[in-house]
Formats: structure tokens, sequence, C-alpha cells
């Protein structure tokens, strides 16, 4: 028969090389090394600074090597694809001269879109997808284990780390359970706090429901159940929206029965909150304005809006503020507005803006839209997506993730298109 052959990468000749993480084992085993050293491998390494350093380190030199790649490759990538690349570089070149400043923030920054752009060329999305998935699967399913241990104490068995912050957690290798008996558990799972943990929960549901065509519905109880463990109101609030969508959008016998599971799911959820008063207390008081002043989480997340957005129309306006004076800014706006309990700064979005500029700002939700774009379908899903998305990054700090600041970029095409003479085909 004839079969077209597929168009495989490689360094510099395109036509003669196998896809890149061909096998799902070997997709599986990228992905979480993916994840364990972005969001996760400082957790483990706060206290000691050095291996944080040589991360850090690794990501540049991936991106120089990424540029290396892209350069070799440059006849084969579509140049019109890359415009939030373009916007990004432009949009920190303008910064640095505006403020007449280079550091190692911005050779990261610079590194990220290199290395997303060389990732979408060499790896299948839907086998990424799928592998992503799995991976927080079987994270989920190891933090849920920890996670019942710590309801009756059984994790007072393991070895004791520090961060840098002072903060205590017993390590469970692959999940984290705070050392602090007056408060409830919550699910950390690998991550510095509960609610990172969410945020790439969240997008393995997304994938899970609306991209991937072999769904699980025992993957979408698991997500739910450990999105619930981890006490988030971002997260409890993004799982009711994308459980939302799900049941409004999608069609079908199949669908029909996941619906039947999300709304026991939902009523479960519901009856577990209205068992403990105090659940509801840790999870929904943060939402009353009345105790800002009084939530850390609340507030950090609420200034870190406004604060945000007062820089981006005065010290970071269009052009930003640079990174070295950012921190004391921000500090110096958001004591300005009356508020000193918590300067963590969770906003994604907004912290580009106001820290490299509008440009780079915009280049983000740029991605942001063409992702939801692939993994969606109609028009009121791909928005739903995309809010959801959105809501994600507003209430995290992932900045410097290496994870959430590429892995949007496979929402964008890179390779030309091939005339049909330039397609050749083999029989067989």
């Amino acid at each position: 028969m004839l079969r077209a052959r597929r168009r495989p990468f490689l360094l510099g000749n395109l036509s003669a090389s196998r896809p890149l993480f061909s096998t799902a084992a070997a997709n599986f085993f990228f992905v979480f090394v993916y994840i364990l050293f972005t969001d996760s491998f400082w957790t483990y390494t706060w206290e000691n600074r050095i291996p944080y350093t040589i991360a850090n380190v690794a990501v540049v030199l991936a991106g120089v090597m990424c540029f290396i790649v892209l350069i070799m490759n440059l006849s084969h990538i579509n140049l019109g694809k890359l415009k939030a690349v373009f916007a990004i570089y432009i949009g920190i070149c303008v910064n640095m001269f505006v403020n007449l400043e280079i550091s190692f923030g911005y050779i990261q920054k610079l590194a990220y879109p290199l290395i997303g752009v060389v990732l979408c060329m060499m790896l299948d999305f839907n086998k990424v997808a799928k592998a992503f998935v799995r991976v927080m699967a079987f994270l989920s399913v190891w933090s849920l284990v920890l996670y019942f241990m710590a309801q009756f104490k059984l994790e007072e068995a393991l070895p004791v780390i520090k961060n840098i912050s002072g903060i205590k957690f017993h390590n469970g290798l692959l999940g984290l359970i705070l050392v602090d008996g007056d408060r409830l558990v919550r699910n950390w799972g690998i991550f510095w706090e509960p609610g990172a943990f969410q945020s790439y929960l969240c997008m393995a549901l997304l994938l899970d429901l609306f991209f991937l065509k072999d769904r699980k519905p025992y993957f979408m109880i698991l997500f739910a159940i450990t999105i619930l463990s981890t006490l988030s109101t971002t997260g409890i609030i993004c799982l009711a929206l994308i459980l939302f969508l799900y049941i409004i959008t999608m069609h079908g016998r199949k669908f029909s029965f996941n619906r039947k599971i999300i709304l026991a799911t939902i009523l479960l959820g519901i009856l577990i909150f209205l068992l403990s008063e105090k659940l509801q207390s840790m999870v929904f008081d943060k939402l009353k304005f009345s105790n800002i002043q009084d939530s850390a989480s609340f507030g950090a997340r609420y200034y870190s809006i406004i604060g945000n957005l007062k820089i981006m129309f005065s010290d970071g306006l269009l052009v930003g503020t640079g990174v070295s004076d950012y921190n004391e800014i921000y500090r110096q706006t958001v004591l300005g507005m009356g508020y000193a309990r918590d300067m963590s700064n969770t906003n994604t979005i907004f912290v580009d803006f106001a820290r490299f500029g509008w440009l780079v700002g915009f280049a983000n939700i740029y991605l942001i839209y063409k992702f939801a774009k692939k993994i969606g379908n109609g028009a009121l899903q791909k928005l739903g997506i995309a809010a959801i998305i959105m809501i994600v990054l507003f209430m995290e700090s992932f900045t410097y993730s290496l994870f959430w600041m590429s892995f949007m970029y496979f929402g964008i095409g890179v390779y030309r298109r091939r005339r049909s003479n330039e397609n050749p085909v083999s029989v067989q």
C-alpha cells in the first residue's frame, strides 16, 4: 500500500530520522523528568541552593542547544508561526535597553521560547499529552497514598526535610507532607504548595477530557479526588469549571456515562464539605473580602492582581520595570495599598506584564489562546479552556517555570507546509 512518510525531526536534515521519543515508555520518562526537574525539583533542594543553580544553568544550556537546532532547521520552519516568540524577544530586548539591565533572569526568559519551539518540533503532542496524563495519574496515586497515611499520622516514619524558609516536610520521595499537626492535612504532591499541584492536575484533566480520544473515566475520578485533597480554593473552582464545561459541550453515549460520574463526584464533594465546617472554613473563608487582611493566601492573590495592574500603568508602563527593581517596586506598591501580610506574588500573567512589558504579556496570552484552540473543539469549549488556564496562571507563580513557559508552544505549528512533490511516499 501507499503510505506517506512522516516528516521526522533531525539536526540539519529533517528527512532521514525517526521521531524522538516514539514509544510510550520513552514519552512517559521524558514527561516525568520534564515535570520533576521544573516546578518540583527545587522543592527538594531549596535548602541547598547548589542543585537548584545547576538546574537553572542546565535550562540556559538547553536554550543554547535549541537555538542551534532552530538555525540548522531554519529552512523547514514557518517563521510566521513564531510571532509569539518574536514578540517575547522584542519585548525583552526593549525592556533591557530601556532599563539598562541584563541579568540571569533575562537569559532564562529568553531560553524558554527556544526550548518550547524545539519541543513541539521534536515531539508528537498526542503522545506527550497521553504521557503527561499518565504521569500525573501516577503522581496522584502516590500522593493519595501519602495523604491517607497522614490522616492516621503514619507519615511520622518518613524522614524530614526543610526548605530555606524553615518549613518542614515529611519526605515521601515523590510526595511531601507538611509537618504541622495544627492544620488540616493537604495534598502537596511533589510541589512547593498544594496550589501548584492542583495546577498540573487541572492541566491533566483538561487534556484527558477534551483532547485525548481514549478517555479513561477512572482518570477523571482520580484527578477530581486528588484536586479535592489539595484543599486549594483555586483548584476546586477550576475543577467545577472543567466538569461544567465538559457537561455542556460534550455529547454521545460515552459522554453521558461520564456525566453521571461527574455528577456523582460533585455530589460526593458537596457532601464532604457540608459535613465538615473546618473544611468549609479553610477553603471558602479565603474568598471573603472581610478576611483579606488575615488570609495570606487570598491577600497575596488579590494584591498580586491589583498591585501588578498598578505597576503595569505606572513604573512598568508598556516596557516593564526590569528584573532587578521589580520586587522592590511591587513591595512598595502593595505596602502603599495597606497590605503587609504576605508579599508572595502569585500572578504569572500580570508579573510578566509588569516586569517584562506588555508585548511579552500579550504574547503569553496569545500562546494560551493557541493552546486552548489546539486541544478544544468549538468556540465555547476553546474559550472555556483558555479561561481555566488563565485562572490557573492568575493564581500561581509560574513566571520562571520551564513547564508552563514552554508547554504552551505545543499550540503552534512551526513546520512549513510541504508541496506534494516534497512529500515522498513508499510502496509496501
